[in-house]
């Protein structure tokens, strides 16, 4: 057959285009899914919902945490800032007086102005450093803290921190007498249970 062109069927399909042979049924693409595989808009909707669910749920719970490691944040500050007054009483032969000013939040911790106060060096500090989620403090029931010359105490001093909405959790600071050591606890009742804090 002159003139003619033979299709060899052992040459890949690329040869047999070279070749100008055209193919009427080109191969199916690999990537290509048949109809009924992958997901439908509404499929994905759902999910999206139920992660929202999910996530909401989430978040109040994460709300009233992080409320209650605020209102620890605060106590454990409180308590550093007495531990550091009493070693300046310590090391003096003065008294040291302290007083906790302000409101809500912005509660702070600073020396007096008495003369002759041991404390009077030490700079004021915010109980409550600035925090997204704002904790809503109560008013501390002890607002003055009196170390005398050594760092010693006449009687227990104690004041509690509590936070509005914060599932009546008190935290509880104690200067104890006679040492001027200070102390944490939660308040069950009448009582600072210092094992309780953790």
């Amino acid at each position: 057959m002159r003139g003619s062109l033979q299709l060899n069927a052992s040459l890949p399909c690329s040869s047999r285009l070279a070749a100008g042979v055209i193919l009427a049924n080109p191969p199916k693409s690999v990537n290509r899914q048949s109809p009924g595989e992958g997901f439908a808009l509404s499929e994905l909707m759902v999910i999206v919902v139920i992660i929202g669910i999910l996530a909401s749920i989430s978040s109040f719970g994460l709300f009233a945490s992080s409320r209650l490691w605020g209102l620890r944040s605060a106590a454990i500050e409180l308590a550093g800032y007495l531990e550091n007054a009493q070693a300046v009483a310590a090391g003096s032969t003065q008294s040291c007086f302290l007083a906790i000013t302000g409101s809500g939040d912005s509660l702070q911790i600073g020396p007096t102005n008495v003369a002759g106060n041991a404390c009077a060096n030490i700079a004021s500090v915010q109980l409550l450093p600035i925090s997204i989620i704002p904790l809503g403090l109560n008013q501390p029931s002890l607002l003055s803290f009196t170390f005398n010359p050594r760092g010693s105490v006449a009687a227990t001093q104690t004041t509690l921190l509590s936070a509005a909405n914060s599932s009546n959790v008190q935290y509880c600071v104690q200067v104890l007498a006679p040492s001027g050591l200070v102390a944490l606890g939660i308040q069950q009742g009448n009582i600072c249970n210092h094992a309780q804090f953790k």
